[in-house]
């Protein structure tokens, strides 16, 4: 054996529903620090309900102001552009059926600039619900188009 030998491990996160109860697991297989090259490398585990308005809360300390992101690391970029504390709602579809924790008034959602517009119209689906029951919402978007907020992130740093 030449190299060194490394395996695929999960990083779990708690998906949680608007009151703060657990409702599954979201994994992502890593190896050497990155996602892993394993089909798939990301999966949510059978909830105990539906997953639909839950998110992954990066941010347990929040007061009434959040932002929110599709996918992880693009909930971890948007926290880095607002300072705000930061959800991750897993996908577009996810996304679109985000509900905020009962004290939150301010949602800003950092969407993805996708080619398809997926992200998008997500992202204004939701905020036109939320808006609706009178939160005050923005809807940030990358410049460019195939970009999302970890991308903005890694641009920022050279990377």
């Amino acid at each position: 054996m030449t190299g060194v030998q490394t395996c695929a491990l999960p990083i779990f996160a708690l998906v949680q529903d608007w009151q703060g109860n657990g409702i599954t697991y979201h994994l992502t297989y890593t190896e050497d620090g990155k996602k892993a090259d394993i089909d798939p490398c990301r999966k949510i585990m059978r909830p105990k309900t539906t997953v639909n308005g839950g998110a992954i809360r990066l941010h347990t300390d929040f007061e009434d102001s959040i932002c929110i992101s599709e996918g992880i690391e693009s909930a971890y970029g948007a926290h880095k552009d607002c300072g705000l504390p930061a959800f991750a709602a897993m996908n577009s579809g996810c996304l679109e059926k985000f509900v905020p924790p009962e004290k939150v008034k301010v949602v800003l959602i950092y969407a993805d600039h996708d080619a398809s517009y997926a992200g998008q119209a997500a992202a204004y689906i939701c905020a036109k619900r939320l808006k609706a029951k009178g939160l005050d919402v923005f809807v940030l978007l990358p410049d460019r188009m195939g970009q999302d907020w970890n991308d903005v992130l890694l641009k920022d740093k050279g990377i």
